[in-house]
């Protein structure tokens, strides 16, 4: 959306994988992460008006079966050297010949995995007097991720003495410990929660998880975005998902057209799936993250009441270890519903 009017945009992941749209730009930098230097490769994609820009270090590849993985400290590691990255991403890459540079430039964080970024740019950036006209902006999806670990960990992050008592944390839910979010949302420029509804919950004492006075202690800095979807792009009337993939339909709004190929398309996907055709068998779906504050756990303790009830479900998500392996038993048990 931002690229349509007008502005350019960078997306800075990691490189997991392969990534047959990605070229190598030839560009190498290192960064001090845990006290060594450590070199990483930046690669480019150019898709729909937006420039990916992968970060290539061997951290990430060996996660690539699963990105959540591996410890406290190698998770520390490769957010550390993804957030110095990809601050630096507007200095080293050079889309067309040219780079971003930082000036009127807004590093948008996800997450306390790049919780970093926010605070790196202020830390090691700012305070020197550089990227003066750069300023962050931290995405709150979920505050029940917040990095928490033993705070001796701090010391293996590249921080300034002063700034670490931000990532102190002594709260009812988990005790003192070190906290990345914390200090990401200290330094960010700006707060955006993923609604309007959330903005408010997670500032009260349950919703913010430990995190509701740092929260409320600057509170002008939160903002809610209304959730939505791109009509465009989504629109079962115009998907272009539908239209390439086989034994589904695109439909418009009449009664026939919602009738018939909404239809169509739940027997396609029963097909799909491997799912007994049946027309008039409701059919129950969950697509996020499987974690408690989803709700996915109802689903799991009703579960055994609805395999009793003639409807099929369908789950799709990652997160929790034991809600991905009793999704995986239903499966194995139920694999007919």
């Amino acid at each position: 959306a931002l690229a349509e009017r007008g502005h350019r945009v960078m997306v800075v992941v990691p490189r997991y994988c392969n990534y047959p749209e990605a070229y190598d730009t030839g560009v190498r930098v290192s960064y001090e992460v845990f006290g060594k230097a450590h070199e990483v490769g930046y690669f480019h994609a150019f898709v729909d008006g937006v420039d990916f820009v992968f970060i290539d270090h061997p951290c990430f590849h060996d996660v690539a079966h699963s990105i959540h993985s591996g410890d406290r400290m190698s998770q520390n590691f490769r957010f550390s050297l993804l957030s110095k990255a990809a601050l630096e991403a507007v200095w080293h890459v050079a889309p067309g010949g040219y780079p971003y540079e930082d000036l009127n430039t807004v590093f948008i964080a996800n997450g306390w995995q790049t919780a970093l970024v926010p605070f790196y740019l202020n830390a090691l950036y700012r305070d020197q007097g550089k990227m003066l006209g750069a300023r962050s902006i931290l995405v709150l999806h979920n505050l029940a991720f917040q990095g928490r670990g033993p705070f001796g960990e701090v010391l293996s992050l590249d921080i300034p003495k002063q700034y670490l008592e931000h990532f102190h944390l002594d709260d009812l839910f988990g005790g003192p410990c070190m906290n990345t979010l914390k200090a990401g949302l200290l330094e960010a420029h700006r707060w955006v929660a993923v609604s309007n509804g959330y903005a408010e919950e997670i500032q009260t004492q349950k919703g913010g998880m430990g995190l509701a006075p740092t929260l409320q202690s600057q509170t002008w800095k939160m903002n809610g975005v209304v959730n939505g979807i791109d009509y465009d792009a989504w629109s079962p009337d115009r998907d272009a998902y539908l239209e390439e993939a086989d034994a589904y339909t695109t439909y418009g709004f009449t009664r026939e057209g919602i009738l018939e190929g909404k239809a169509q398309c739940k027997a396609a996907l029963q097909q799909e799936l491997g799912l007994p055709a049946g027309p008039h068998v409701p059919l129950l779906a969950f697509v996020g993250q499987l974690d408690t504050n989803k709700g996915v756990d109802m689903i799991f303790e009703a579960a055994g009441w609805l395999m009793e009830q003639d409807i099929q479900l369908v789950l799709l998500g990652c997160g929790d270890s034991d809600f991905e392996d009793r999704m995986r038993s239903l499966e194995e048990h139920h694999g007919h519903k």
